[in-house]
């Protein structure tokens, strides 16, 4: 466009010399220059989009740097330090939807996430700690050490029916009293929707007798402090 701008430039200033070009005439021309970068760009975006191959399988082959390599051939590139690979569900034949942890940040004090998202959404934004979950296992206070969140966590088949990852959760309040409350992130379609749950007790029952079963695989939880 920079040079398009001082090609104009250029133009204007020879024929003020001599016979002024109409302004109309500016205006169209810069309208077609426009016109054909931006097909130009859309026929790029169409050939690389139609381009992207499809897999029937993806079978978890190694993780190397940032990236989720499969044996079939994709690699996902998650953008996370010290990832770690947990597993997948898969529910079609399109591709599963990954559970991955990590930091999204190198020299920082952000905590490791839990990541749930397919590939066959595209790219993942972990920047600043977006679309992050909390980790299962218990959480103390960096300071005191005292406990302040506790949790399991379950993907698959987690409810009859559902699957996704689900938390259930006791959080200290600030009343020093304990919070229980389920979270869930369920697929719905292509998505991941999440809600909170009632009945913990009764839905804790329903996840492990699907565990059980061999429909969910728990998360093994980990013990970490606060983000200061």
């Amino acid at each position: 466009m920079k040079k398009t701008a001082y090609f104009l430039f250029m133009c204007l200033f020879a024929c003020s010399q001599s016979e002024k070009l109409p302004e109309g005439d500016i205006v169209e021309e810069s309208k077609v220059q426009v016109s054909e970068e931006v097909a130009q760009f859309s026929e790029s975006s169409k050939s690389q989009v139609s381009e992207v191959p499809e897999y029937d399988t993806w079978t978890f082959e190694k993780m190397d740097d940032s990236n989720l390599v499969f044996k079939e051939g994709p690699v996902f590139d998650t953008e996370l330090h010290e990832l770690e690979y947990i597993g997948q569900i898969d529910i079609d034949g399109k591709a599963p939807f990954l559970v991955f942890s990590g930091r999204h940040c190198d020299e920082c004090d952000a905590n490791t996430s839990l990541y749930f998202h397919s590939p066959r959404n595209g790219y993942l934004n972990v920047s600043y700690g977006e679309n992050r979950y909390l980790y299962p296992g218990k959480e103390r206070d960096y300071e005191t050490d005292s406990l302040l969140y506790e949790a399991r966590a379950f993907y698959g088949e987690v409810f009859k029916g559902v699957s996704g990852i689900v938390w259930f959760q006791k959080t200290l309040m600030e009343d020093n009293s304990i919070q229980n409350s389920v979270y869930l992130a369920k697929i719905v379609g292509d998505k991941v929707v999440a809600e909170e749950v009632k009945d913990f007790n009764d839905r804790l029952k329903e996840a492990l007798e699907l565990n059980k079963a061999g429909k969910n695989k728990e998360i093994k939880g980990r013990e970490y402090t606060s983000e200061p």
